[in-house]
């Protein structure tokens, strides 16, 4: 699986809401292995769908291994992604996800003690990402 971390200038963190499950996760997805998909391009491509717009990365984060809700293993890519011309995203899969939010540091903590993160992004609270992509300049 892969998924894109992206965050405002601000330090916010882009999450959308699945519908029905009351919980908020990164754009992202599985990797199509069978279709030779890497998952920096699994990423792009998910981000796109899911937000219809044009994404790219600009840097692999890390990886890391979860059991998920459903009891299976996952392995998991994440990737620094931008939106690209800094357009502004929307749900565009209606029927997996309600809603999109960027999402400050303490709202984010918040939603973790109501157990309303996926477990891909309670790690990247948990890695700090965050601290870190905040000191990070924005480019010109």
């Amino acid at each position: 699986m892969a998924g894109c971390v992206i965050v405002d200038p601000k330090g916010c963190l882009l999450l959308l809401h699945r519908r029905g499950l009351d919980r908020w996760e990164i754009p992202g997805g599985k990797v199509e292995v069978l279709n030779h998909e890497t998952p920096v391009s699994a990423a792009v491509r998910e981000g796109a769908e899911e937000l219809g717009e044009i994404v790219f990365t600009e840097r692999y984060l890390g990886q890391a291994a979860f059991n998920n809700l459903d009891g299976k293993d996952y392995e998991y890519h994440y990737f620094l992604t931008k939106i690209a011309n800094n357009n502004v995203p929307m749900v565009s899969e209606l029927k997996e996800f309600d809603d999109l939010q960027y999402m400050a540091r303490d709202r984010l903590y918040a939603l973790k003690a109501k157990n309303q993160l996926s477990v891909f992004t309670l790690h990247i609270l948990e890695q700090e990402w965050l601290e870190e992509l905040a000191r990070i300049p924005e480019q010109a």
